[in-house]
């Protein structure tokens, strides 16, 4: 049995000195099995927003169903994770902007979907541009999130919000209303202890707020914004804990880390 230690030294969030034992863990991303039985309980510890305050949030809707969410980052571009991408039928999908509840507001057909073409399912390079049909008509609730220039510097607060289900039972957490919670930007060698059975790269970067805010199912895709700026999206998280209080921190795609990549890709102007 693989048993690793780490001291978390001054770790501001938790305000102690502590060491942590763990034994190998799982992670649990959009296609694992788990997440099909265990809870699933969304932005835990967050609260009742509106699109006003997210206007950059859209969800990609199947059938009725919600699938992923994404950010918009040009007139006819969503910048969404690559399992979400990869997953869409252009047939079937469509993408809602200006919702809080993603079943009104505006609704576009998708033109195309490129998924970055190093991705391969195993949480690296997990990025998708989703174009649509026309172009999006900007207003108080439908406006682009900016690209980062730069990394965050740790522990910078970010704010993310979604439609996952908000309590265990998937009927009763069944959930129209739009939540928000705040994150913090997390230490990568920290975040590569507590998943150290998976190969970690600089295109993924971690958020935690311990005890306080978690993701779950239904919230793949994700945006981490702070002031504005994109600057994660939401691809995995830890079996440990998972929806509930005592959930590992949440995997993102770090989006500086292809910024480059974006922007050959969308040709998208500059706001």
């Amino acid at each position: 049995m693989d048993t690793r230690c780490v001291s978390l030294v001054s770790f501001f969030i938790l305000g102690v000195t502590s060491v942590i034992c763990r034994e190998s863990d799982e992670f649990i991303s959009k296609t694992s099995s788990t997440q099909e039985n265990d809870a699933k309980l969304g932005i835990f510890h967050g609260h009742k927003t509106t699109i006003k305050k997210h206007p950059y949030l859209v969800a990609l809707v199947t059938d009725g169903s919600l699938d992923c969410a994404g950010a918009i980052v040009g007139r006819s571009w969503v910048l969404t994770a690559g399992i979400c991408g990869e997953n869409v039928d252009p047939t079937r999908t469509t993408v809602v902007a200006g919702s809080s509840d993603y079943s009104t507001g505006q609704v576009y057909r998708i033109q195309e979907v490129k998924v970055h073409p190093n991705y391969s399912q195993l949480l690296d390079y997990d990025y998708a541009c989703v174009q649509v049909k026309g172009r999006f008509r900007w207003g108080r609730t439908v406006r682009p999130t900016r690209l980062p220039q730069q990394e965050p510097t740790i522990n910078t607060t970010m704010v993310v919000a979604g439609w996952g289900h908000t309590k265990p039972d998937e009927v009763e957490g069944f959930n129209r209303g739009l939540r928000e919670g705040k994150m913090y930007w997390f230490n990568t060698t920290i975040c590569n202890f507590y998943f150290y059975n998976l190969t970690w790269s600089d295109r993924m970067a971690c958020a935690y707020n311990p005890g306080k805010t978690t993701l779950c199912t239904n919230d793949w895709g994700d945006p981490f914004i702070n002031k504005g700026v994109l600057y994660g999206i939401f691809i995995a998280v830890s079996s440990t804990g998972y929806c509930t209080k005592d959930a590992f921190p949440v995997i993102l795609a770090d989006v500086f880390a292809v910024t480059s990549w974006i922007k050959n890709t969308t040709n998208i102007e500059k706001y």
